[in-house]
């Protein structure tokens, strides 16, 4: 291994493929399939094209005796047709189950297609979701997270049929140690393998703080079948701290492969030596290419570490590599942040700070690395957050790829927000989207519990239109006011975006607070979708 520590890696207990015989149903459930709503004359620019909120459970939505069901992430299809909204519901009764959950719908029309769950096979398996990637065809869609059964976690992964919801395969891998492993990352090449970026336990070692050694490790599976072919693992050496070995921590957040599949792209956060001397987070982007004999899975063409947090990753198709989040040295700001692109040899072409401008440098948030290849363009998405409170205004930065010069800086607000605002700047949860066909940008956050989706031009930065989604319920006391909604997620493909996210709907079961009983506020998954 490259990071000078030499391992004995013990390989994989790894749980047979299990192949779905028959589809999946489409679990029973409440689909509140709300209409069109421009409820805001002279604010929305755009009405949605269809939102749909989805519950399991039975009764009048939203007031059904419902579970949670959470959203975590989202994916479209390249063709613009399928979305599929990914997370878990969590549900008893008596204890609490965790289940992933897929809700499939139809990007046209907005009709829900199918539903899948995974289930265990005892009552303390619980499956979370954390990733989801797309088939380059369309046609199997790719859930990972982990399981947990009896306090140990290993990855779980799991393949769909993207069409019907049918179960392909599901896979699950414990890691070198048997300790907890989770999936992080996921992303699927046109030849046919599936790339699994996971955090596993890799030793017995501690860290400083007495947590686990855990590395990269980076899966490679056969698409078709789920079977494990490959595995690479990445981590920093351990390190003396008062004379007792300790671990580095190494925990992958974000995957990239190039478009033409000549390289794979891994990123997180690192805290070893060099985190523990000079005080402050540290990010690992590691890069790696086929071997001539596929077989043989990765090969590792460079590695770095450098101050700052991993906010993502995208890999070229000329080898090399651009990655945001690395700290711009010498900086005297709390949170320091810019864009580094990387040769395909590994060294630094150019680095370049970002600012959204909006409020004090120091608090900027951005959440995102979006890559428009065909373009040549850098778009970062994010919050540039009040110096004092806990919102701030969404907003975005373009840079040129080839030389990492700022195109553009725009935050995404008008006159028309201010008067129907009651504070300024309450914005939340920002996230955004690229539109491959147009190469417009598109940010979506939370203000006054509702969402706003806002598309900025790709070549100025100019607010294009903005759209205003809220719970259709707006009236009436406490269980009949309005939900509060807020995106997890957004993807855009062939001219629709689609923004993957939650309401927290009141509803009639009642739960203890004390000694008083008060309505208990669920969580319903929720999907927008929109014409860009």
């Amino acid at each position: 291994m490259t990071n000078g520590r030499i391992r004995i890696l013990v390989l994989i207990a790894m749980a047979g493929a299990v192949v779905g015989s028959t589809p999946l149903p489409a679990a029973s459930g409440i689909d509140d399939a709300s209409a069109a709503d421009c409820a805001l004359p002279g604010i929305d620019d755009r009405c949605e094209k269809w939102a749909r909120r989805y519950t399991n459970g039975t009764g009048e939505a939203p007031f059904a005796n419902h579970t949670n069901d959470f959203t975590v992430t989202g994916a479209v299809n390249r063709a613009g047709t399928r979305a599929f909204t990914v997370g878990e519901r969590v549900g008893g009764p008596g204890t609490v189950k965790f289940e992933m959950q897929t809700v499939a719908y139809d990007l046209v029309t907005g009709e829900r297609l199918w539903v899948a769950h995974e289930p265990g096979p005892s009552e303390d398996w619980h499956a979370r979701s954390r990733a989801v990637a797309m088939s380059p065809d369309d046609r199997t869609i790719f859930v990972a997270g982990h399981v947990t059964t009896s306090g140990k976690a290993d990855v779980l992964i799991v393949a769909y049929d993207a069409a019907t919801g049918q179960r392909r395969w599901r896979t699950v891998y414990d890691g070198p140690t048997g300790g907890v492993d989770l999936a992080r990352a996921v992303a699927a090449s046109a030849s046919g393998e599936l790339y699994v970026a996971a955090s596993v336990e890799a030793s017995d070692l501690k860290t400083i703080s007495g947590g686990a050694d855990l590395d990269f490790a980076l899966l490679t599976l056969d698409a078709s079948s789920g079977n494990i072919t490959a595995r690479m693992m990445y981590g920093g050496a351990p390190f003396k701290v008062d004379g007792r070995d300790r671990a580095s921590s190494d925990v992958p957040s974000h995957i990239a492969m190039s478009p033409d599949g000549s390289q794979l792209v891994v990123a997180g956060s690192t805290f070893g030596r060099a985190a523990y001397a000079q005080g402050r987070a540290q990010v690992s982007v590691v890069a790696w290419e086929p071997r001539d004999d596929a077989s043989q899975g990765l090969r590792q063409r460079w590695e770095h570490e450098l101050p700052g947090t991993a906010i993502g990753v995208a890999a070229l198709d000329d080898g090399s590599a651009v990655l945001a989040g690395a700290s711009s040295e010498p900086s005297s700001t709390e949170r320091p942040h810019s864009v580094v692109r990387f040769a395909p040899d590994g060294s630094l072409r150019w680095k370049t700070r970002f600012e959204l401008g909006r409020h004090a440098h120091f608090v900027e948030e951005p959440v995102d690395l979006l890559m428009d290849h065909e373009r040549s363009r850098v778009y970062l998405p994010g919050l540039s957050r009040h110096p004092t409170e806990s919102y701030g205004t969404m907003g975005a930065v373009a840079l040129d790829a080839a030389g990492g010069t700022v195109v553009w800086t725009a935050w995404a607000r008008d006159a028309r927000w201010e008067t129907m605002r009651i504070f300024d700047d309450g914005d939340y949860f920002p996230v955004g989207a690229l539109d491959p066909a147009s190469g417009h940008v598109q940010l979506a956050g939370t203000r006054e519990g509702m969402i706003a989706t806002v598309s900025l031009d790709r070549r100025t930065g100019a607010k294009r239109w903005v759209g205003w989604y809220d719970h259709p319920l707006r009236e009436g006391p406490y269980l009949e006011q309005s939900a509060y909604d807020w995106p997890m997620a957004m993807r855009a493909a062939a001219g629709r975006v689609v923004v993957f996210g939650a309401s927290g709907v009141p509803n009639r079961q009642m739960c203890p607070f004390g000694p008083a009983f008060l309505p208990c506020s669920r969580e319903d998954v929720l999907t927008i979708a929109y014409e860009v």
